[in-house]
C-alpha cells in the first residue's frame, strides 16, 4: 500500500535527483520519519494537517487492522477444523468448513473495501499536506536530497 511516498513528491518529480528512487529504497524509513510523520503525527510529532483528516484516517486504519485480525483467527479455525476432520470426519465438520470459508471470502471483501478507504484518508492527508504546507514539504524534501548525497534541483519547474 506505498502510495504515500510517490504522491507526497509528485508535485515535485522534476526536481528530484535521478537516484531518489535508489536512495528511497534503502532509506524508506527515514524520509517518513523525516518528511510524512511530521505531518501526520505519530507519537513523537504534532500533527500539522487538519484533526479531522487524522481522526478519519485512524478509524479506517483501526477498521483495517480489525479486520486482519479476524483473517488470522478465520485461518486458525479452518487449521483446526481440517485436523479435526482428518481426524474424524462428520457432516458438522463438514459445515464448519464451509461457514468457516464463507466468513473468509466476506472478510476478504470487506477488507479491501476497508483498504481502499484506508488509501483514500491517506490520499486526503496527502492533499492536505501539498494545499497548507507545500512550501515545508519541498523544504523537507531538499534536506532529505542533501542527507543522502543527492542533489536538489530547487530551480525547475
Amino acid at each position: 500500500m506505498n502510495i504515500i511516498i510517490p504522491e507526497l513528491i509528485k508535485p515535485f518529480g522534476n526536481k528530484l535527483d535521478k537516484d531518489f528512487n535508489t536512495i528511497i529504497n534503502k532509506k524508506h524509513k527515514q524520509f517518513m520519519e523525516n518528511v510524512f510523520y511530521d505531518f501526520v503525527r505519530d507519537g513523537q510529532h504534532n500533527h500539522k494537517i487538519t484533526e479531522n483528516k487524522i481522526i478519519r484516517f485512524y478509524e479506517s486504519i483501526n477498521k483495517y487492522w480489525i479486520f486482519q485480525i479476524i483473517e488470522i483467527f478465520l485461518i486458525l479455525a479452518l487449521v483446526i477444523t481440517l485436523i479435526f476432520l482428518l481426524i474424524n470426519p462428520s457432516n458438522i465438520k463438514y459445515l464448519t468448513l464451509l461457514a468457516i470459508l464463507i466468513a473468509g471470502i466476506i472478510n476478504r471483501f470487506i477488507d479491501k473495501n476497508i483498504l481502499k478507504e484506508v488509501k483514500e484518508k491517506t490520499m486526503e492527508e496527502i492533499r492536505d499536506i501539498h494545499h497548507l504546507y507545500n512550501k515545508e514539504l519541498e523544504d523537507k524534501i531538499a534536506k532529505f536530497h542533501k542527507d543522502n548525497g543527492l542533489t536538489y534541483y530547487h530551480g525547475r519547474t
